[in-house]
């Protein structure tokens, strides 16, 4: 049976320490050489002469192939590869040399085909200015060589290259196309003679007879040829072969009831530093990856039908040891109930965390909408999601998390969605010249709308009991807090000056007791404050929550309404060191910033886990950094011991049990003061 070895875009396990060809100018590029269409996309090799000897002999490629089985490798040999030269008084034609290498001692083991070459009185045929599928004049006989079983590594070697018959001293260039894959992990058709499609299309050297790699080389080396893993499992593979690391490939196959996939694919701490890379659904497949986690875990949400694939890609191709470790779990689907936290992410294709009070993780829901801006109507409503990564758009959520409607509003990527708890409905803005803004039922019915002339851009905004007033601003230093008229649709005074050091209004709340809460933050220390306005602007509090933080990419903290609405609202900011990849959610006491309550949760922000590699990760699954956040009443809880009594007396009064489904279980801990 013929076996075609193909010429790949693929650094080689091995270089020998000469060419053997007896060539005058020996080739400057060493590749692979594999019966597996593996590596990158196509590439060219080339080599250049001026030398006024005619002939002249002249390497372009060395292509290496993988070690071989005990066999022995006779029959015959012919090529079709992809050559050209560059002028057409060059006088180019084939020159090939096959021979077999103990790799183990670095010496040849015996020549296959010695130093072939054609020319044109010879009936060889001249290689043309395009590049070309051409072949041998004829199929060769090659040597017949036997591949011992004697524990050492042997490799077949191709010396590709050209015998120039012109005398010029201009320099002529000869060149070889090479290279097996596309971009998109897909196997390139076979070149044929006379195909000018030489970049689409894979060259190869054809021995007639079989020629076979050893039994325990590497196989996974495309999403074709992944090994299948399921979840839970962990699977260990050794990734070094004959000192060289490879790319491994994996796929999981989701099944009935997964909603997300927690990876980790880790090699060591010192030496093998792995990068798995997580590319969605069937070859052709996305060029850049939607997930690259460096040592460390990664989750994926998942549908049914839509498999995935992670590659381990290596930090050096010398690694050594190279033992890839990925272990896969499911994502727990416990319903959220009361005090759940919710965050999804804003980027799309990235799911929604569902945390219960202590921070565990309950559920994940996938797809979601991705974007910056989201809010819940206490204690029982809807909330509302900026889809601001797909559909540029308003998504309108019960509290089981199932779709109520979409609203054709665009809020972009501004976190400019807040609730009116008084009046249950929903404003949202758009950050356009001018900004524009308007208010929804709890069925998304549009309610009101208003432009805001004068005012371009827009951040945080928040509208006052009575629905007469909206609160916003553009973010930023220098950017004071706003009011609007929304009866008159004029625009009134500020609120509050601006604060030259900090951000200010990123996210602003307005309470039942009608005071307004504003976030500041220092954009260069992280310093994180809370500050209470009555409606005249008067200052009523002002709290630092935290004296420095981490702002990473930019973000800044987050503020939701809390039960203990207008004594308390919930807070979130980010770690430093020791705790940097780390949020922290926080309900604060607005009074004295007494915390109430406490969780830390672990960021996988594009799904990866964001604090340094380690052998024993904080956790598998956890939230994005860049994102809104809502926290589930008290009063929607299910039916069931659900948490502790809350130390403030407020009782945990259950909703319907077609919320939760009738799930239980202890969800939080008491509060940590009144």
């Amino acid at each position: 049976m013929a076996t075609r070895l193909y010429l790949l875009n693929q650094a080689t396990p091995f270089t020998p320490s000469a060419w053997q060809g007896s060539w005058d100018l020996d080739g400057l590029t060493t590749l692979a050489l594999d019966p597996v269409k593996f590596g990158a996309g196509s590439a060219t090799a080339t080599r250049s002469e001026a030398s006024a000897t005619s002939p002249f002999r002249v390497g372009v490629l060395r292509a290496v192939g993988r070690r071989l089985a005990p066999q022995t490798i006779s029959g015959t040999v012919d090529v079709i590869i992809g050559v050209s030269e560059s002028n057409l008084d060059a006088d180019f034609f084939w020159r090939l040399h096959l021979y077999v290498i103990n790799s183990t001692d670095n010496v040849v083991h015996g020549t296959l085909l010695s130093g072939y070459e054609e020319s044109s009185g010879g009936g060889g045929t001249e290689w043309p200015t395009t590049n070309t599928g051409r072949a041998l004049q004829a199929a060769q006989a090659i040597s017949s060589v036997v591949i011992p079983s004697d524990g050492k590594d042997y490799r077949i070697v191709a010396e590709i290259g050209y015998i120039s018959h012109n005398a010029h001293t201009t320099s002529r260039t000869g060149t070889v196309r090479l290279g097996a894959r596309t971009t998109t992990e897909v196997d390139l058709a076979d070149l044929t003679v006379g195909s000018t499609s030489t970049s689409t299309l894979a060259g190869f050297i054809e021995f007639s007879g079989t020629v076979s790699n050893a039994a325990d080389v590497i196989q996974n080396l495309t999403p074709q040829l992944a090994t299948v893993v399921t979840a839970p499992s962990l699977t260990t593979q050794n990734l070094r072969d004959g000192g060289f690391v490879y790319k491994g490939w994996y796929k999981y196959i989701p099944v009935v009831g997964d909603t997300a996939i927690g990876g980790w694919g880790f090699g060591d701490l010192a030496i093998y530093q792995p990068t798995t890379q997580i590319r969605r659904g069937e070859p052709p497949l996305a060029v850049s990856a939607l997930i690259a986690a460096l040592n460390v875990p990664f989750q994926v949400g998942v549908v049914l039908g839509e498999p995935f694939y992670m590659a381990a890609v290596t930090n050096s191709t010398t690694a050594n040891p190279a033992v890839y470790v990925l272990d896969l779990i499911k994502a727990p689907t416990i319903t959220q109930g009361p005090g759940s936290i919710l965050i999804n992410d804003d980027t799309d294709g990235f799911p929604l965390v569902i945390f219960a009070n202590n921070g565990s993780v309950q559920r994940i829901v996938y797809p979601f909408p991705a974007g910056e801006a989201a809010d819940l109507l206490r204690p029982d409503g809807p909330s509302l999601w900026a889809d601001s990564g797909a559909s540029n758009d308003l998504k309108l959520f019960d509290l089981s998390l199932g779709l109520i409607t979409t609203i054709a509003f665009d809020v972009g990527f501004a976190p400019s969605i807040r609730a009116q708890q008084t009046l249950q409905r929903f404003y949202a803005g758009r950050a356009t010249s001018p900004a524009q803004v308007k208010s929804f039922s709890p069925t998304g019915v549009e309610l009101t709308a208003n432009t805001l002339t004068g005012n371009n851009g827009l951040t945080g905004l928040a509208a006052n009991n009575a629905g007469t007033i909206l609160y916003h601003t553009r973010g930023g230093p220098n950017n004071p807090i706003k009011r609007w008229d929304l009866i008159g649709n004029v625009d009134l005074s500020d609120l509050v000056a601006a604060d030259s050091a900090r951000v200010g209004g990123f996210d602003i709340l307005v309470l039942l007791d009608d005071t307004i809460v504003v976030s500041y933050t220092n954009f260069t220390t992280g310093e994180f404050r809370l500050r209470q306005f009555d409606p005249s602007g008067t200052p009523l509090e002002d709290h630092q929550i935290a004296a420095t933080s981490s702002l990473p990419a930019g973000t800044l903290p987050r503020l939701a309404y809390a039960d203990g609405d207008p004594a308390s609202i919930w807070v979130m900011f980010h770690l430093l060191s020791p705790s940097l990849g780390q949020t922290r959610i926080q309900e604060i006491r607005l009074s004295d910033s007494a915390v109430l309550s406490s969780r830390d949760l672990v960021q996988f922000e594009g799904g990866v886990y964001q604090p340094a590699p380690t052998a024993t990760p904080l956790a598998r699954f956890g939230n994005s950094f860049s994102c809104p956040f809502i926290v589930y009443a008290a009063g929607a809880a299910c039916p069931g011991t659900l948490g502790p009594p809350r130390i403030d007396g407020l009782p945990y009064t259950p909703p319907p049990a077609a919320f939760c489904g009738g799930g239980s279980g202890t969800l939080g801990p008491p509060r940590i003061g009144v």
